[in-house]
């Protein structure tokens, strides 16, 4: 009789029917993280569906806003060059409106002269007429006063021909200063609708001018504010590619979830077949082939190292050789690694699982002499959950099923079946309530 009442059978079916339950709660955890884990896959791979096309679409928007900015560039220019074009013309329309406003001056100082011209003709046509009667009486006196006068009377008829020449000369210039000043009046007002020409045209060159400024400085801020919206976008190209990686860094850690769910499930199974054995089952181990055999082996073996460095720590045991458990060819792996299974040297797994596992064998034969030395200190560190030496085990573990869960390499008594895994339907009824 046990000290609790309990026959150790009866105790051994308390602890079976407890480590069946805890068996359950944990095949329906791997279920509902297989089913989150699903969920995620899709979140996932929507996430970076629409992280591509938006990274896509950034990239088109930065390209047609880099066009914009620089087509907007280009007739920023062009408007400076017409703009320049403009005030060059302004200044050509100021030059011709000086030489118009020089020029109507001209006519009316020609107008003004050909006035005072015309006076002094009418002077010289009196002084003419008045010549002319003056040598018709000369003539008369010279016909009274007979042979004396004869002299006189030659004197008086040429100047009476001089006076009459005169007058013809100042008709004819009348004549042609009547013409001069037809011509000046007709270029006057030539000059005067010129002149208002150019005064629309210099007013309308000005208001093109401003306009033109106006419109270069718009379109100059244009400019700017598509550069600007260049950078931005740019700027959302990256911070997308940022997002990208980051979900990228979450499909990873998804995938390694994955992969830990699928693990756990194989361990619960592997816990029901222990349970499954303890009830008089399908012994869990039965069928494998001889490298999976052995490294399933190793995997317990080597896991149970734990429960005996806190045996030496807590209970003091101090039945180990520290020599031997730091060889790494003393127990069932390393035997395996060194014989037989040194046929799978060629494997990428075997110089690895080679690697660590005397790394493993040389680390606690250094926790057992720190224990044995009374340093317990490090010792209870390092098998604490998140210490050094649960660390290292769990890298070992890992590689170890890794190679033995291989797909490629898997036996074909068990490849590509769940039900070499699963219970006989017999020994499912055998289980505790």
């Amino acid at each position: 009789m046990a000290a609790n009442g309990l026959e150790p059978s009866a105790q051994q079916e308390a602890l079976l029917g407890d480590f069946a339950g805890i068996v359950a709660s944990l095949a329906a955890a791997v279920t509902g993280l297989t089913e989150a884990g699903g969920m995620t896959t899709s979140a996932v791979l929507e996430t970076r569906a629409s992280l591509e096309a938006a990274s896509a679409a950034s990239r088109g928007t930065t390209a047609i806003v880099q066009d914009v900015a620089g087509a907007t560039e280009q007739l920023s220019r062009s408007i400076s060059d017409v703009s320049g074009q403009m005030a060059s013309v302004r200044r050509a329309t100021d030059g011709v409106a000086g030489a118009m406003a020089r020029t109507q001056d001209a006519a009316v100082k020609l107008e003004a002269a050909t006035s005072a011209i015309f006076k002094m003709l009418a002077v010289i046509e009196g002084v003419s007429s008045q010549t002319r009667m003056l040598a018709l009486n000369a003539t008369i006196e010279a016909a009274h006063a007979g042979a004396h006068g004869k002299g006189f009377s030659v004197v008086a008829q040429a100047v009476k021909e001089l006076a009459h020449q005169a007058a013809g000369a100042a008709t004819t210039i009348s004549c042609l200063l009547e013409e001069l000043r037809t011509s000046v009046a007709v270029v006057s007002g030539v000059v005067s609708d010129a002149t208002e020409l150019v005064d629309q045209v210099r007013s309308s060159t000005a208001s093109v001018a401003v306009a033109m400024h106006e419109q270069s400085a718009a379109t100059s801020a244009i400019a700017g504010n598509m550069h600007r919206a260049a950078r931005a976008t740019a700027e959302l190209d990256g911070a997308i590619g940022s997002v990208k990686n980051s979900a990228d860094q979450v499909e990873l850690a998804h995938e390694k979830v994955v992969a830990m769910t699928q693990r756990i499930g194989l361990a619960s199974r592997r816990a029901d077949h222990a349970i499954l054995a303890a009830y008089g089952g399908a012994r869990p181990d039965e069928g494998l082939d001889p490298k999976r055999a052995a490294l399933r082996a190793a995997v317990k073996a080597h896991g149970a190292w734990k429960v005996k460095l806190v045996r030496a720590v807590h209970a003091g045991d101090r039945s180990f050789d520290i020599k031997t458990v730091a060889c790494d060819d003393r127990c069932a792996l390393g035997q395996w690694l060194y014989g037989e299974g040194k046929k799978w040297s060629d494997d990428e797994h075997y110089e690895e699982v080679r690697r660590l596992h005397a790394t493993f064998h040389k680390r606690v034969a250094g926790m057992l002499s720190e224990i044995y030395a009374g340093k317990v200190t490090d010792a209870r560190k390092a098998i604490e959950p998140g210490g050094d030496f649960c660390v290292m085990s769990a890298g070992l573990v890992d590689k170890l099923e890794g190679w033995e869960n291989e797909p490629e390499k898997k036996s074909p008594a068990i490849a590509g079946t769940e039900d070499a895994e699963k219970p006989p339907a017999q020994a499912l009824a055998m289980w505790p309530a």
